[in-house]
């Protein structure tokens, strides 16, 4: 018996993205901005992407979307980061499920978290008609998959993709950068194409 795939959906990461002194400085802006709101959570304004201090965050998310579009043979003028905003979640709080609209790509990248994760919802609809019982879960059972959300880790996933984090257990905020990435200029088509490798 071969099992084929169909229609798979992909997130990608990477652990380590940037130098520890570049996460510092981005913890470093993000509390002092924290610290003026007199806030316990808080989202910032969505233009971190234009400062300096968020370069070469910038520069690596960059870098991971260019290779994400040469594996799926995407074919693009040129693409941008859009928006790019921090969040901070105290003690037990968390994030409803959400996309991001207008978008190709979204992410996060984690600047202080332990013992977390972002969990994605299975985006096909008609999954839900039967669930039956299993044994043990896995990726070809569940409806809910979890990826590790470790300090200095970049995840890039579809930005329709549903999402949402559960509750902070831990007792320092959880805080995280959230962007999203579109295509610039004309997009060649948007008719649906047939593959046919079977």
């Amino acid at each position: 018996m071969i099992r084929e795939t169909l229609f798979p959906t992909h997130a990608y990461t990477l652990n380590d993205a940037i130098m520890k002194k570049d996460n510092a400085m981005i913890k470093k802006d993000i509390m002092q901005k924290l610290k003026k709101t007199n806030r316990p959570s808080w989202q910032s304004e969505s233009n971190l992407h234009l400062k300096q201090k968020y370069k070469s965050l910038c520069d690596q998310i960059i870098k991971m979307a260019t290779k994400i579009f040469e594996e799926q043979d995407i074919q693009y003028e040129r693409f941008e980061i859009t928006s790019m905003w921090a969040n901070v979640l105290k003690t037990n709080e968390n994030f409803h499920a959400h996309t991001h609209a207008n978008n190709y790509l979204s992410g996060v990248y984690y600047v202080q978290t332990k013992n977390t994760h972002i969990n994605f919802l299975d985006p096909r609809p008609q999954s839900n008609v039967i669930r039956p019982a299993v044994k043990n879960y896995n990726i070809l059972n569940s409806s809910v998959l979890l990826l590790a959300a470790n300090e200095n880790k970049l995840i890039l996933f579809p930005s329709w993709l549903q999402h949402y984090v559960s509750s902070n257990k831990d007792k320092e905020p959880r805080i995280s950068v959230s962007f999203n990435i579109m295509f610039k200029g004309i997009l060649s088509t948007l008719q649906a194409k047939e593959y046919n490798e079977f």
